[in-house]
């Protein structure tokens, strides 16, 4: 296996004995003693290449080392260069079918509102919460009701998502008795959905379309976005008469960056040619069409101010939610 151009900050292997018997082992590889990793089963030595040749680094403006990483001392890249860190990976990360495989995570830090500049933001339609196709409650006030005399599972698609806040909110203002059950993604959770192992999930149109036309699930409510053709009748916590910062303000977007002190020139550019693709875009036309998303891309002041007001939700409700990038 070639050198692995990568800071190495976590070594995740996974152990699958011939009996069946697996067993997750995570290796936290600091940085405390300089560039070269705390732990590897291989040569721990950075090198990086210079006139041609494979040398040992030193800290300087494209890399150097810091004290205060996830797991310990971390390397710090203060700006974008050539300087590129190998690591041999031959024994450490050497792959095998019925013994060892291995992963490596890199640990990123950056203060988004500092190091990142928002260039556009693109909806991703109606994000709707529906129930199984024998779930007696037909509306939210109909759920809390029957919560009450049975806890309801809800599918929370990934940790920290709006959902699972505007969830923890529900309760909050209801007193519902929901059992949430979080996942890694829309998939599995539909799948669980389907079968009727839990009562509720919610995800976009792209995730719920086909089994809302097989009649599997049931729209019951609009959680993120603002009503859709795609959903006829269907309300938004708004229209039920929900309201408030973790109802009307976590949406969720996808939102194109760049690096702090890209030419505004850049910028604008990239903002016009993402608000065109709406109506130029062959294929960006067919994503939204799945999505059923009819909304204008975001852009300059429009943006800035729908950052500020969703941003500062998430992270609020996540601070006092105890919920934390893992």
């Amino acid at each position: 296996m070639p050198a692995l151009k990568t800071a190495l900050c976590l070594l995740a292997a996974t152990c699958l004995a011939d009996d069946g018997l697996r067993r997750g082992l995570t290796f936290h590889a600091p940085f405390d003693g300089g560039f070269n990793a705390a732990s590897s089963a291989d040569d721990p030595a950075c090198r990086v290449r210079a006139g041609g040749k494979m040398v040992s680094p030193t800290p300087g403006p494209e890399m150097r080392l810091a004290t205060d990483g996830k797991f310990g001392a971390c390397l710090v890249f203060p700006k974008k260069g050539t300087v590129r860190p190998e690591y041999a990976a031959s024994r450490s990360l050497a792959y095998g079918t019925t013994d060892w495989s291995a992963t490596v995570s890199v640990w990123l830090r950056l203060d988004p509102d500092k190091d990142l500049l928002p260039i556009a933001a693109i909806g991703v339609g109606p994000v709707v919460a529906s129930t199984h196709k024998d779930f007696p409650a037909k509306t939210m006030q109909e759920l809390v009701a029957l919560s009450k005399k049975k806890p309801v599972n809800v599918g929370n698609y990934a940790v920290g998502s709006g959902w699972q806040m505007m969830l923890n909110q529900f309760v909050k203002d209801t007193g519902a008795q929901l059992n949430v059950v979080n996942y890694r993604g829309t998939g599995a959770m539909v799948t669980d959905l389907y079968a009727g192992h839990i009562d509720i999930g919610a995800g976009s149109l792209a995730g719920l379309a086909g089994g809302l036309e097989k009649g599997l699930i049931k729209p019951m409510v609009i959680v993120i976005g603002s009503r859709s053709s795609k959903l006829p009748g269907i309300p938004t916590w708004v229209d039920a008469g929900f309201r408030g910062p973790a109802y009307e303000d976590l949406a969720e977007m996808n939102i194109l960056m760049a690096p702090a002190g890209t030419p505004q020139i850049i910028i604008d550019t990239l903002a016009r040619l993402v608000s065109a693709s709406v109506s130029d875009s062959v294929r960006v036309k067919s994503v939204r069409e799945t999505l059923g998303a009819d909304d204008m891309p975001l852009v300059g002041a429009e943006l800035q101010r729908f950052i500020s007001r969703s941003w500062p939700t998430y992270r609020k409700l996540s601070r006092e939610m105890g919920l934390a990038a893992e």
